[in-house]
């Protein structure tokens, strides 16, 4: 096993924190059309529930870019108490969800493919739809787009910590706030838009009602900095090593980290699920069964002080050890090769993962496709379908270290 933590291995389990978590486990008024109220010294966060349908169920869809393909299933399972209270820097904080108390509440999200970008003319204009609910239709929404690398998700969650972010108003002053539009919802309760030209980097995009403090959605994506062309066989005989020719276009020549992994098919799923007696003790977060959280503590590691290695053998621990195997290499070049190991691998369906990082930027660029790996003296079929896929994992942990204090 050869892999190395990075933005990209996280990514996968990033969008489904972000996304399933503000969207999905979040408000009050004792309605169907809210899941989550969070109070911040009286003042409310009413959160919209996405439980609804597939379709119309309060979900952002992006286009534009390139598809890149999810885990699937991805599923999050909230079990837990319904009703919590606490104090941190003098703010009285209150969260009431819409849910039985330990009860399985469950979210699946309705996309098997995300949008991914690059800051190429044609390639970094972002469309989005946003289908809602019935139940806010005709009303005025706010489409706010933040610069959310994680640095600015941690001063944004700091910021509601310390009190500093006690209205809508608030979030939409904050210094990451990259446009904000006002759009009229439909008699569906939807709307679309487009973000043009956008410059490489991470971005979330929130909707919320005009004027109430009411957040519909929230999706995340990426603008990396080049594209890439990736060169490999579809299809090996196990024990050989993959050869991953990578080739970043139009970047400077200078020092970059390739990675490229592949992991097995059935294992390229995300169940998530968190549990929670209201209190630091008591709270646990698994993903795929294995624990990342146990009593609010990461498992063999430290929210402090993330050392990738620690997150790298999580990874490993999540996704399987006997279904995966990678290879990095940091070269000063534009292009390289990378030689990942099939020793041991079962026969199978594979998912493989690239990405180059420099000093400045976890991830720069990304390809991914799909890998049959055949059983000596068995031929290869005649086609391959090829897909993509990424985005960053932790937000979690970091916006659960300060709501539970």
């Amino acid at each position: 096993m050869h892999i190395k933590p990075s933005k990209l291995s996280l990514g996968i389990f990033s969008l489904i924190f972000i996304v399933l978590l503000s969207s999905g486990l979040a408000v009050a008024q004792n309605t169907d059309n809210y899941i989550m109220n969070l109070s911040v010294n009286g003042n409310d966060f009413r959160f919209a529930n996405h439980n609804e349908s597939k379709t119309e169920g309060n979900w952002i869809s992006l286009g534009g870019g390139e598809p890149v393909q999810l885990p699937t299933p991805i599923k999050f399972t909230y079990h837990g108490v319904n009703e919590t209270s606490f104090s941190t820097d003098s703010k009285n904080v209150d969260i009431k969800l819409n849910v039985k108390n330990y009860t399985d509440y469950v979210i699946e999200y309705p996309f098997e493919t995300h949008q991914m970008y690059t800051n190429t003319s044609g390639k970094n204009n972002v469309t989005y739809q946003f289908n809602g609910s019935k139940y806010f239709a005709n009303k005025e929404s706010k489409v706010v787009l933040i610069e959310s690398d994680i640095n600015s998700l941690i001063d944004i969650l700091d910021k509601f910590k310390q009190g500093q972010i006690d209205s809508i108003n608030d979030i939409l002053s904050l210094d990451k706030v990259n446009s904000i539009e006002t759009k009229d919802l439909d008699d569906n309760g939807d709307t679309n838009g487009e973000f043009e030209n956008l410059d490489a980097g991470e971005y979330s995009v929130l909707i919320i009602l005009n004027n109430e403090p009411v957040i519909l959605s929230a999706t995340a994506f990426d603008v990396l900095d080049y594209d890439s062309n990736v060169s490999t066989n579809s299809y090996i005989t196990v024990g050989n090593n993959l050869k991953v020719d990578i080739e970043l276009e139009d970047a400077p020549d200078t020092e970059y980290t390739y990675i490229a992994g592949i992991v097995k098919d059935n294992k390229y799923r995300a169940d998530v699920r968190l549990e929670t007696n209201g209190h630091k003790t008591g709270t646990d977060l698994l993903v795929n069964n294995e624990y990342i959280i146990d009593d609010f503590d990461l498992i063999d590691m430290s929210v402090s002080n993330l050392n990738k290695n620690d997150v790298k053998n999580k990874l490993v621990d999540v996704l399987g050890p006997d279904e995966l195997s990678g290879k990095t290499m940091t070269v000063d070049s534009n292009q390289t090769s990378l030689n990942i190991s099939t020793e041991g691998l079962p026969p199978g369906n594979y998912k493989l993962l690239v990405q180059a990082s420099n000093q400045n930027d976890p991830i720069v660029a990304f390809e991914q496709k799909d890998i049959t790996i055949k059983s000596e003296g068995i031929g290869a079929p005649a086609t391959n379908p090829i897909l993509m896929i990424g985005v960053l994992g932790i937000a979690i942990v970091l916006f659960m270290k300060r709501r539970f204090n």
